[in-house]
């Protein structure tokens, strides 16, 4: 009994992203799935970008939207391309589904990483009143963006 949750304990506590690939529960690190995005797809967070940017300045029709359109299905058919890749979304027996993952789940899969590599980030941070990595830290010497647009400082 004491094993049993010594293995759960220790499983839960390390750093080792778990994810089902359709056909079992798989751990992987965290660090190897990153650089093998980053080498497979170097632009993935562009792509990320374009699919959920706000283009409701180009109105409903035309060929700004179309072209848009026509990236955001290339990015989306890209980044779904490099989660099964990645992530080793095997082929399904039935020739009728393609693989063992939908497109859906397959590109969920790649989310639900980028969401749990965000957190990890956030728990690593030494202290909870530290900024996020999102907000850059501005040293205490230089002009806010309030103080800039203040005007000249004189010395005397």
């Amino acid at each position: 009994m004491l094993n049993w949750l010594k293995k759960r304990w220790v499983r839960t506590h390390r750093s080792i992203y778990r994810f089902h690939d359709g056909t079992k529960t798989r751990y992987a690190d965290p660090l190897v799935i990153a650089r093998e995005i980053e080498s497979k797809c170097p632009q993935y967070a562009d792509l990320f970008g374009l699919l959920v940017d706000d283009h409701s300045f180009a109105g409903d029709s035309g060929p700004v939207v179309d072209d848009l359109r026509r990236q955001q299905k290339e990015a989306l058919a890209t980044l779904v391309k490099v989660s099964r890749e990645v992530f080793g979304v095997s082929t399904s027996p039935d020739p009728l589904m393609g693989h063992v993952l939908t497109e859906a789940a397959s590109f969920k899969l790649l989310g639900d990483w980028l969401v749990w590599m965000s957190t990890a980030a956030e728990d690593a941070r030494p202290f909870l009143n530290w900024p996020s990595r999102a907000s850059p830290l501005t040293p205490p010497d230089s002009p806010t963006d309030s103080s800039a647009d203040s005007g000249s400082i004189e010395t005397t």
